[in-house]
């Protein structure tokens, strides 16, 4: 049988790589970049079409496959552009490896390219995870205020707080305000958060939060209360919230 003349992984196991005429396996191998004559090989023995694994070009198209999907979550990036620098540096191997033994230069293609593009979105990711930090410590350190409830009431099906809050701080800051509001229809009480845009410091603004009880029940001998005030929520999601 024929196969592509080329180097080849030697087949003898003796020699990094040999030589095949498209007929039979030469005497020319090499090893270690060397190349040199081996005397003794068997040249008029037939030979199959030479195939041989390309790992590496398997290892670098998942891992550039991987960090093309993850790359750009903010925290996760930071595995992504581990994965999309691997994927680059087996694709560069293995297409070296593909020159000559003919195998795997497709997926050593597709890793170098998808390694590529996650680099790219783990930057964007890494970017955002900075981002994230930086919103989420505005969260929990927000400039100094005080807010106090002024009126909490009963109406209908539903438990009403109104309240005020002022900037104390040196620096314009928007809030959330996290009320508890309970009833002896729920003693536990319910939380809710009421956004406040922002406030000059020394300004102060009204807040109103409310809960809706079940259809049918009167609250009564409602409190509530300001539980804690914090900075804007980052990215609008509450990291507290339930579920």
């Amino acid at each position: 049988m024929s196969g592509s003349p080329g180097w080849h992984p030697d087949p003898s196991g003796r020699y990094e790589f040999r030589y095949f005429n498209g007929t039979t396996w030469t005497g020319d191998v090499s090893t270690g970049g060397t190349r040199f004559i081996d005397l003794y090989h068997p040249a008029s023995e037939p030979s199959a079409t030479p195939r041989g694994r390309n790992g590496l070009a398997i290892a670098a198209m998942v891992c550039g496959i991987v960090a093309c999907v993850i790359g750009w979550l903010p925290f996760v990036a930071f595995g992504g552009i581990v994965l999309a620098v691997l994927a680059l540096c087996f694709g560069v191997i293995a297409l070296r490896r593909a020159r000559l033994g003919g195998r795997g230069r497709g997926m050593a293609i597709a890793g170098i390219a998808t390694g590529a593009g996650g680099v790219a979105l783990s930057v964007v990711g890494i970017v955002l995870s900075v981002l994230f930090l930086r919103w989420y410590d505005d969260y929990q350190n927000p400039e100094p205020a005080d807010a106090s409830i002024t009126s909490c009431a009963a109406t209908g099906d539903r438990v009403v707080a109104e309240g005020t809050i002022t900037n104390v701080g040196d620096e314009r800051q928007s809030y959330t305000v996290l009320v508890r509001l309970a009833a002896d229809t729920f003693l536990g009480g319910r939380r809710e958060r009421v956004d406040v845009p922002g406030l000059d410091p020394g300004e102060s603004a009204e807040f109103t939060a409310f809960v809706i009880v079940e259809r049918g029940a009167t609250p009564e001998a409602p409190t509530c209360d300001v539980l804690r005030i914090d900075g804007p929520l980052p990215m609008g999601v509450d990291p507290e919230a339930d579920g």
